[in-house]
C-alpha cells in the first residue's frame, strides 16, 4: 500500500503498532537503547489535568524485513502520562516526511486526526440518527449504494449549514443531539408541508422559543 501511495506522488502517515510491526520495532529498540532516538516533553493541559506529552522520532527505517518489498519510513510516537508517570495513551505513526522536532507534533496532530474523522463521522452516521449500517440486502441491483448516497449527501449538506446557517445553527443547540433534532423534523414533516426546508427549520425554531404566534401562512403551504 505504501508502495502504491508513493508511486503516485503522495506523502502518507499512517498507523503503526508494535503488534504488527516486529522487524521495525527491533530497530526501534536497537535505537532505544543506544539512545538515538531523538525525544523531547511537554507539559500539557487536557480536560482540566495536567498532563505529560513526550514525542519519540526517527528517521530511515526498514518497514519489514523483506529483501524484495521494503518501504523506508520515518517513525515517531506520542506516549501522554500524567504527573504521575502513569501511561494514559500510546499513539504511533510510519510517514514518508522527515521528521524534526519542529514539526513532530504537527505530524503526530495529522495521523490523530484519523479517529478524529471515525468519531465525528462515521460514529455520527451509524448512531446519531442517520442509521447508516452496513446493510446490503436492499433491492435487486443498486438500492443499497443509493441509499447510502442519500445519506452521507445529507450529512454533508447539514455539516454546510453547522458552518453558515444562522437559523440551523441555532436550532442544533436548542435541540441538543440529533436524535431529537431528527425527530422534530419527522414529526413537523408528518403533519404539515413547509414552503421550503429554510422556513421549516424557522417555524419550528420560533416553535420551541414560543415566538410563532399567528404566522403559518409565512411557514407552511396551506391547503
Amino acid at each position: 500500500m505504501i508502495n502504491k501511495i508513493v508511486e503516485k506522488g503522495y506523502s502518507f502517515i499512517l498507523v503503526c503498532k508494535k503488534t504488527s510491526h516486529k522487524i521495525l520495532y527491533e530497530q526501534i529498540q536497537t535505537f532505544k537503547l543506544a539512545k538515538s532516538c531523538q525525544t523531547f516533553s511537554i507539559s500539557k493541559i487536557n480536560n482540566g489535568k495536567k498532563q505529560i506529552w513526550t514525542y519519540n522520532f526517527i528517521n530511515e527505517l526498514l518497514l519489514t524485513g523483506s529483501s524484495t518489498d521494503n518501504a523506508e519510513v520515518n517513525w515517531c510516537e506520542l506516549i501522554i502520562t500524567d504527573l504521575k508517570g502513569k501511561q494514559l495513551h500510546c499513539f504511533s505513526f510510519v510517514t514518508n516526511l522527515k521528521i524534526t522536532a519542529k514539526n513532530v507534533e504537527e505530524i503526530v496532530e495529522a495521523g490523530r486526526t484519523r479517529w478524529k474523522i471515525e468519531n465525528e463521522n462515521n460514529n455520527i452516521l451509524k448512531t446519531k440518527g442517520y442509521n447508516l449500517e452496513h446493510n446490503y440486502g436492499h433491492g435487486d441491483k443498486y438500492l443499497s449504494q443509493t441509499l447510502c448516497s442519500l445519506n452521507i449527501l445529507a450529512f454533508l449538506f447539514h455539516t454546510i449549514q453547522d458552518f453558515c446557517d444562522e437559523n440551523y445553527i441555532k436550532l442544533r443547540l436548542n435541540m441538543r443531539t440529533r436524535k431529537s433534532f431528527f425527530e422534530g423534523i419527522n414529526f413537523q414533516t408528518t403533519m404539515q408541508t413547509f414552503i421550503n426546508f429554510d422556513k421549516m427549520i424557522e417555524f419550528i425554531l420560533l416553535s420551541r422559543q414560543g415566538k410563532l404566534g399567528n404566522q403559518m401562512k409565512k411557514f407552511v403551504l396551506l391547503n
